[in-house]
């Protein structure tokens, strides 16, 4: 069954996403800090908390623009097979939308299980009317860090850099230590794809790291961060 277009899909619009142009990357409910060293305590180590359910609605990753809508249970359901049982598919942060130059597509957020990422890893994907994925790849540093992706908090979409190549796009993701008395404590990491000439995503390590170590934890805090 393809994925709809956003144009079939009558919902609400939404969406908010990020801004810049080069590649490279980069750490919700954590306090203001660096996102490469959360602060240390002297408390005992807290009880770990349970990771979101993807079926639990996120306020932050509603629909804002570009007629961005959100996938149907039917269509979740054919993206998770095409993907396989090692990616769980975030229900509530993936969209269609139309995107300049490239039509109707599917914008995919799952997480991929691997056997020593104790929670897996965040993906990005782009899914094509065609069926064939483009993976947005991040500019941050957690992938080879010793951070374990957590949850992934927000998603936005919007022409961050005002462009005109919008929508950019916005991703809040929460990691953990892995090791210390802050190990069980997620902390923000922003990575925002910036979209370039001919259909491309870039994202800007410079940019995840700066807006990163500001600590934001929401969609509009970035959306302010970007602005100045």
């Amino acid at each position: 069954m393809p994925i709809r277009s956003a144009s079939q899909l009558g919902l609400t619009t939404a969406f908010l996403l990020l801004s810049a142009t080069a590649c490279s990357s980069l750490p919700t409910n954590a306090p203001e800090q660096q996102a490469s060293e959360p602060p240390a305590t002297t408390s005992p180590t807290p009880e770990a908390p349970t990771p979101s359910s993807n079926t639990a609605p996120q306020p932050d990753s509603q629909p804002q623009s570009y007629d961005v809508q959100p996938l149907t249970p039917t269509e979740i359901t054919q993206v998770a097979k095409e993907l396989g049982a090692s990616e769980e598919v975030f229900s509530e942060h993936s969209f269609s939308l139309k995107l300049p130059d490239s039509g109707d597509v599917a914008f995919i957020a799952s997480r991929s299980n691997r056997p020593n990422q104790p929670f897996g890893d965040l993906v990005m994907r782009l899914r094509y009317p065609d069926g064939k994925y483009q993976p947005l790849v991040p500019a941050n540093q957690m992938q080879g860090s010793a951070w374990n992706f957590w949850d992934l908090k927000a998603v936005s979409f919007d022409d961050f850099n005002g462009d005109g190549l919008g929508p950019d796009i916005i991703a809040i993701a929460e990691y953990v230590t892995g090791a210390g008395p802050e190990a069980a404590q997620p902390f923000p990491i922003v990575t925002v794809q910036f979209r370039e000439p001919g259909g491309f995503f870039t994202a800007n390590a410079e940019i995840d790291q700066q807006l990163s170590d500001q600590g934001l934890s929401t969609i509009s805090e970035v959306r302010a961060a970007l602005s100045q």
